[in-house]
């Protein structure tokens, strides 16, 4: 017997590696069915290398333009502790107060380790 889908949509997505094609593309795609579900949300994009906790917060937040948002953020690998450590307090909230939240969060990893504290040489 097939699962039946769930008519609630996805908050949170997580792409991780792959072709970096292919990874893109379902960014992309994750990010044209959020847009679809909502049309009124607004698109924020971030990269996790320089993004705070706090750029985070503003992102998921209602703003004076939309009472939604789509936040893409890339190079989750690269993310601070602090910033990481939200974006889990996000997923913990909207587990347990699902309409509380008005932001659809799609998190780009690249794969392989965490870029940070790496050496070239």
């Amino acid at each position: 017997m097939a699962a039946k889908r769930s008519k609630q949509r996805t908050r949170f997505v997580l792409v991780i590696g792959g072709d970096e094609f292919l990874n893109q593309q379902q960014v992309r795609d994750c990010r044209d069915r959020a847009a679809k579900n909502d049309p009124e949300a607004e698109i924020i994009e971030l990269d996790a290398t320089d993004a705070s906790q706090y750029d985070f917060d503003e992102a998921v937040s209602p703003s004076l333009l939309s009472s939604s948002s789509i936040v893409i953020i890339r190079h989750v690998q690269n993310a601070d502790d602090s910033l990481a450590d939200t974006m889990v307090d996000y997923c913990a909230s909207m587990t347990k107060n699902p309409s509380e939240n008005t932001g659809t969060v799609i998190a780009q990893h690249d794969g392989g380790q965490k870029a940070k504290g790496s050496s070239t040489g």
